[in-house]
């Protein structure tokens, strides 16, 4: 028996098809150790932070199963073609067993480690990847930090997709120095000293960086800002990612909530993600657990819905 909200997998699957059951269990909220002083050194110092067996096996293959199932339901039940990248824009916040990850202690506490009190829940994306993904920062404005933390859900080296970051590069002026890289984006006020859009000479995978190599379980910290890529992958690579911001404390930041709110709507929109003008769904917003509906409550306090 399955009860689907459209393209949302809501409850637990319990058939007799050929495939295996799917059995989904509510994520267990606890506490883990508080990231090291050497590793919010690292992580303001270089921009992103590796925790290593983050999450269980168990659990691991409980977020699977509802990423999988979701991900089937967004493609209408047919197989992923492998010719394009798919992917979910907000699908933690608006899935009831996923939105636990939220406020997991493992993810959240980090981020109120790095970010101090007052940070913000920005969004998810799920996303089985196709291709190399080239050099490019989430963001090139500096002024409002944003930290992604990042499940990828295979196994992944430097040979098959994992992640590669340029660290320090979320930091000015290295940041800026670095827009050769990235071919898409040339803005008048990030331009390198070196000339408009010059080359390194260098291939993509072989700019020098360091290769996040990891295993399901594994977590991945990285401030958006930080020029990152991946090489080699294979198609349906999955990876699950959520984002939190800054305490906004000045009109221009709270501007860029706002911003950043408009623009991940629009991606969820225009992927038929989202059937109304709300981002995020009941499963954040009328969330009974007090966690969570701290976190939503401090979106409805700025304006967000």
């Amino acid at each position: 028996m399955t009860y689907r909200c459209r393209k949302w997998l809501y409850a637990r699957v319990l058939d007799a098809s050929p495939s295996p059951p799917i059995t989904i269990i509510k994520l267990q909220i606890r506490k883990m150790a508080m990231l090291t002083s050497e590793q919010v050194l690292h992580f303001h110092t270089f921009g992103f932070l590796v925790v290593k067996r983050a999450f269980s096996l168990k659990e691991v293959q409980d977020i699977t199963n509802v990423f999988d199932q979701s991900m089937l339901e967004d493609r209408d039940g047919q197989p992923f073609d492998g010719e394009e990248r798919q992917a979910i824009f907000g699908l933690v916040e608006r899935n009831p067993y996923l939105v636990n990850l939220i406020v997991d202690q493992r993810i959240f506490g980090a981020i109120n480690q790095l970010f101090g009190p007052g940070f913000l829940w920005t969004a998810s994306d799920a996303n089985y990847w196709v291709g190399d993904t080239q050099w490019h920062p989430d963001r090139h404005n500096l002024t409002w930090a944003l930290i992604k933390a990042t499940l990828y859900l295979d196994p992944v080296t430097k040979d098959t997709g994992c992640l590669r970051v340029i660290p320090g590069s979320h930091q000015m002026p290295f940041h800026a120095n670095l827009m050769p890289l990235d071919s898409r984006r040339q803005t008048s006020d990030l331009k390198p000293n070196n000339g408009q859009g010059a080359s390194f000479g260098l291939a993509g995978q072989d700019a020098p960086s360091v290769s996040l190599e990891t295993v399901p379980g594994d977590l991945i910290f990285f401030h958006q800002n930080l020029w990152h890529s991946s090489f080699g992958g294979r198609s349906g690579r999955r990876q699950l990612s959520l984002s939190y911001g800054e305490n906004p404390v000045t009109d221009d930041q709270m501007a860029q909530v706002h911003q950043m709110y408009k623009a991940n709507l629009s991606n969820a929109t225009e992927r038929a993600n989202v059937e109304s003008d709300r981002l995020y769904g009941d499963a954040l917003m009328t969330n009974e657990d007090p966690q969570i509906n701290a976190v939503a409550q401090r979106l409805i306090e700025i304006g967000l819905k």
